[in-house]
């Protein structure tokens, strides 16, 4: 897909501290490198595509010599770590660099529908903790052995079972050998839809017409 409009620009200015330590440090081949890019238009990628990376974070990157999705793609996450603890605690406490460089790899490659994929799963740059699993037996015809098998193939919450698809449940407890009666999966998206909507005498007058039998 198409990159987002991103806007480049550098200043030669944030450039200053890091060519005094290389001056400093006498590495003097890396630092004639970095002035003949800033002559040749040298430019800085907008890192605040990546999630967790804001305006204040991006320009103590840049002080740093990280300029691009590149060198970022390429920078430890330990060492961008130990940059934030150094900057002070509003940066050590509110970000977590740990997959910045992956994002930045995927947007130096140009692949930002995967990047947008990544991100949604990201908060601050830290990916988020998934839901905790919900009782599946309060559905009628799931016990201990279904719910397990069902929390395996990704079904962990009321939620996910209400989109699930009744003839993959099927198929699911088929190739599992789980004996089960027809109606039991067809049920479950309601039931789950219900439990979700607290719709509970509709749903204990739905589980009241199912088949009574003891649930795997």
């Amino acid at each position: 897909s198409a990159a987002p409009e991103v806007a480049y620009r550098l200043v030669d200015l944030l450039t200053w501290p890091r060519q005094a330590r290389l001056l400093q440090a006498g590495r003097l081949a890396e630092l004639g490198e970095l002035q003949a890019q800033l002559r040749i238009g040298y430019r800085a990628d907008d890192l605040t595509l990546i999630e967790g990376i804001g305006p204040a974070i991006q320009g103590l990157l840049f002080r740093q010599g990280i300029f691009t999705y590149a060198q970022l793609a390429a920078t430890e996450a330990n060492a961008l770590r130990a940059l934030l603890d150094a900057a002070g605690p509003d940066f050590r406490l509110a970000n977590h660099p740990d997959t910045w460089p992956q994002q930045a790899q995927l947007a130096r490659d140009g692949r930002f529908e995967a990047l947008r994929e990544l991100q949604q799963a990201l908060l601050a740059g830290r990916p988020v903790a998934p839901p905790a699993p919900d009782d599946l037996t309060r559905l009628e015809g799931i016990g201990p052995k279904i719910q397990q098998l069902l929390y395996a193939a990704g079904l962990t919450t009321y939620a996910a079972l209400a989109q699930a698809n009744v003839a993959q449940l099927r198929d699911l407890l088929a190739d599992a050998g789980i004996p089960h009666h027809p109606s039991y999966p067809e049920s479950w998206p309601e039931q789950a839809r219900l439990i979700l909507a607290e719709e509970w005498e509709t749903l204990q007058a739905l589980q009241n017409e199912l088949p009574r039998r003891s649930s795997a």
